[in-house]
C-alpha cells in the first residue's frame, strides 16, 4: 500500500475493509504531508497502543507503531511519528491494565467513554488548541454496539467469544458525529476498519455452488 500512495501521492485517502492495520501506511503517509497541521480522530472501542510484548496481532498495535514505539520492524521505516497531542479517542472503553500503562508512557490523555460520547465541544476544544487544519479519522466499526450494527467480530455466529470490550456508541450517534465532523474541518483521511457482513458472507456460500448462476 505504501508505493501505491507514495507513486499516487493524493491529498486524501480512503481506505475501505480489513483490520485496524489499514490505516498504518496512509496515516503515515498523511502525518508526513501536513505535519503538525493534521489532527488524528481515532474512533475504536480500543486504543490500538500494544507492543509485540503485549499483542500477537499487528492489528492492536496501530497507533503506537505510528507513534513510533509499537513493532520495531515498522519502527524503522516510520520518518515522522506522530505527536500524541495530535490523538483523540473518541467511543473508547475501558482499557486493559497494560493497555492504560502504555497510554501513560506514550503520554496519550483519554476518557473512557462508557456512558457518555466525546461530542463535537470536544473535537473543536482539540482541533482549536492545537490548530489543526486537516483531520484524518481512523473508524473501527467496532467502536459501535453490537447489537445495533450486526457487521462486527463480536456477531460472528457461532464465532469464538472475543476477550475485549464492545462498543457502546449508537449508529445515531456515530451518523451525526460524521456529519458534524465533515462540516466542521477539512478530512484528508479515512480508514474503515473492521467491516464483517457475516449474512452476506453466508448467503454468498449458500449460493456459490448452484448451477443456477453459472453458464
Amino acid at each position: 500500500m505504501t508505493e501505491i500512495i507514495n507513486e499516487e501521492a493524493p491529498d486524501r485517502v480512503i481506505v475501505f475493509g480489513g483490520d485496524c492495520l489499514i490505516g498504518q501506511a496512509p496515516f503515515h503517509y498523511l502525518h508526513e504531508l501536513y505535519q503538525e497541521k493534521l489532527g488524528i480522530l481515532w474512533i475504536d472501542a480500543h486504543p490500538d497502543v500494544s507492543t509485540p510484548k503485549e499483542h500477537p496481532h499487528g492489528h492492536a498495535m496501530v497507533l503506537s507503531n505510528l507513534l513510533g514505539k509499537g513493532d520495531p520492524s515498522f519502527s524503522k521505516y516510520l520518518t515522522t511519528p506522530l505527536n500524541p497531542k495530535s490523538i483523540l479517542h473518541v467511543g473508547l472503553q475501558e482499557p486493559t491494565p497494560a493497555e492504560k500503562r502504555l497510554l501513560q508512557e506514550l503520554n496519550i490523555t483519554y476518557t473512557v467513554q462508557s456512558d457518555s460520547m466525546i461530542g463535537l465541544n470536544n473535537i473543536k476544544e482539540r482541533i482549536s488548541q492545537n490548530s489543526f487544519q486537516q483531520i484524518a479519522i481512523h473508524l473501527d466499526l467496532d467502536v459501535l454496539n453490537p447489537q445495533e450494527f450486526r457487521s462486527l467480530l463480536f456477531t460472528q455466529p457461532h464465532g469464538p467469544k472475543i476477550e475485549a470490550m464492545e462498543g457502546k456508541m449508537s449508529l445515531e450517534q456515530l451518523t451525526q458525529l460524521m456529519k458534524e465532523i465533515d462540516h466542521l474541518v477539512e478530512i484528508v483521511g479515512l480508514g474503515i476498519a473492521d467491516y464483517l457482513p457475516w449474512d452476506a458472507i453466508n448467503l454468498q456460500n449458500l449460493l456459490k455452488d448452484m448451477t443456477i448462476f453459472k453458464e
